[in-house]
């Protein structure tokens, strides 16, 4: 049986030293590694830092981004709408419109006074056109309605008859029934008729020598929208090729505008 050999004095003294040795631990040694632990606390708080700090920097950017692209729209807009103003004050707006005397759909007589204080929107035709003018106050009736949801009432639109003898008031209102309650149906005599067209250079016709009570007949005229301010003059006109947006969009534009530059 073998027995673990006593040490002697030499002995005993290597190993109390090598224990000392492994023991104990250097001032430097405590600073060195005191100043590693606080240099990884020190790097963990700036990793949360820089994380933070990433986070914000996108929050940022992408707020900045959404920002700076409504902006650029909207100098984009401004210098349509001011391209649209140099162009209309250098070659000068057309002399569209002017006084008139005419029935509405209620039989009421009104004049172009009655229609001032607010845009209006003008179409000429006649009850009995069998596609376009439905198609076109279809579109007119969808312009109102976008204008009223964005801008609210301030559009007077009207439909004024190209065929007198076959529209009165009372035919005018039969046929606004099915669009947009707001339109004004507006017709009178031959004369009255004529010398509004004239104003705002339409053209229509009639057949020759067709009785207006007997026969079945079509009226050839000009197809467009006319756009006027609230003091009457002239702002834009509108053919088949627009939509009820694109109309919406100028109709909301220029009373947008006109609201600012008419405040009390």
């Amino acid at each position: 049986m073998f027995r673990r050999r006593a040490l002697g004095p030499a002995n005993q003294m290597a190993s109390i030293l090598k224990a000392n040795v492994r023991s104990k631990v250097s001032p430097f040694q405590t600073r060195l590694d005191g100043r590693r632990m606080i240099a990884g606390k020190q790097t963990a708080t700036q990793h949360s830092w820089r994380s933070m700090l990433s986070v914000r920097a996108a929050t940022v950017a992408a707020v900045t981004s959404i920002g700076l692209y409504f902006y650029l729209q909207n100098e984009k807009q401004k210098a349509i709408e001011a391209k649209k103003e140099k162009a209309l004050s250098t070659v000068g707006r057309p002399k569209l419109g002017g006084p008139f005397s005419l029935l509405n759909h209620r039989g009421e007589r009104v004049t172009d006074q009655d229609f001032k204080g607010k845009f209006s929107m003008v179409y000429f035709g006649f009850t009995r056109c069998p596609d376009i003018c439905p198609d076109e106050l279809d579109k007119l009736t969808a312009a109102i309605v976008i204008v009223n949801n964005i801008v609210g009432d301030v559009l007077n639109p009207m439909f004024i008859t190209c065929d007198p003898a076959r529209d009165p008031p009372s035919e005018m209102a039969q046929y606004l029934a099915d669009f947009h309650p707001k339109i004004t149906g507006l017709t009178g005599t031959h004369d009255e008729i004529q010398d509004i067209c004239k104003k705002f250079r339409v053209y229509f016709s009639t057949p020759k020598d067709v009785d207006p009570v007997k026969d079945d007949y079509l009226v050839d005229h000009s197809v467009f929208f006319y756009l006027m301010d609230p003091n009457g003059q002239f702002v834009e006109v509108f053919g088949r090729n627009s939509t009820a947006e694109d109309m919406a969009r100028a109709i909301g534009s220029y009373a947008l505008s006109w609201k600012k530059e008419n405040k009390t």
